[in-house]
């Protein structure tokens, strides 16, 4: 959310104190990854969470720039989704909700209950994460 990350960093480190800490959540590249490819088995592009710019596969690297000791915690779960509505609600509340008509809606609905009609589930992983970095 930041859009110079090196800029902000060296601000939190020079502001911080001796001792002091710095908190950084994200997610991994695998973060709901199942769902991006079902976006995408139906038709709708664009949603790639795998492209963050600030990722757990990537953080420890940036934030050992600025701070003495950085540390990952990784905190790897999941989701099985059983009933299509939740899930529908959720990928239209923000991400598509306004470029989508009522009739696409209504069909991606049909698309993810078939979904988990055939395999009784829908799983999808949730792949997050905090660094804490250290400042000496």
């Amino acid at each position: 959310h930041v859009p110079d990350r090196d800029e902000a960093f060296s601000e939190i480190q020079r502001v911080l104190v001796p001792g002091g800490r710095v908190y950084a959540a994200t997610n991994g590249a695998s973060h709901l990854r199942e769902l991006a490819e079902l976006l995408a088995q139906f038709g709708v592009a664009g949603f790639a969470p795998s492209s963050l710019s600030f990722s757990l596969e990537n953080g420890f690297g940036e934030l050992s720039k600025w701070f003495t000791s950085v540390e990952m915690r990784r905190y790897e779960d999941a989701l099985e989704v059983t009933e299509s509505e939740p899930l529908v609600a959720y990928v239209f509340s923000g991400l598509f909700g306004a470029a989508i008509t009522s009739e696409q809606r209504w069909e991606f609905s049909q698309f993810v209950a078939e979904r988990i009609k055939a395999h009784g589930a829908i799983h999808i992983t949730k792949d997050s994460g905090l660094f804490v970095a250290h400042k000496e």
